[in-house]
């Protein structure tokens, strides 16, 4: 197997790992979602370490998708994604139709 495939399967397997204990959080939270005021306050420890690890999987998952799995689709799909910039490997994903992306009204994603 090529090193462009193998750093996708390693990408993947690492955003893989990022859901489960995203889902394992989740579901430790469900007990208690939504939060409100009253709720919040009455957090245990448990439950924060919940929150925490659910925040925590999230943005790391973030981090993944967005330097590894990203760049990996687009690599063995034959494009150069040298020095450009994370939108203009949005947008080629897209196209490509590896992902859909939705504008808001006022422009952000």
């Amino acid at each position: 197997m090529d090193i462009p495939k193998l750093k996708l399967l390693q990408a993947l397997e690492e955003c893989n790992k990022h859901i489960k204990r995203m889902l394992y959080a989740y579901h430790k939270m469900a007990t208690f979602l939504p939060l409100d005021t009253t709720k919040y306050d009455d957090l245990t420890e448990e439950q924060v370490e919940n929150i925490d690890q659910f925040i925590f999987r999230f943005s790391k998952l973030q981090d993944a998708m967005g330097e590894r799995l990203f760049r990996g689709v687009l690599i063995c799909s034959g494009e150069e994604v040298k020095n450009k910039p994370f939108l203009d490997l949005l947008n080629r994903l897209e196209q490509l139709g590896a992902i859909k992306l939705k504008i808001k009204k006022n422009g952000s994603c």
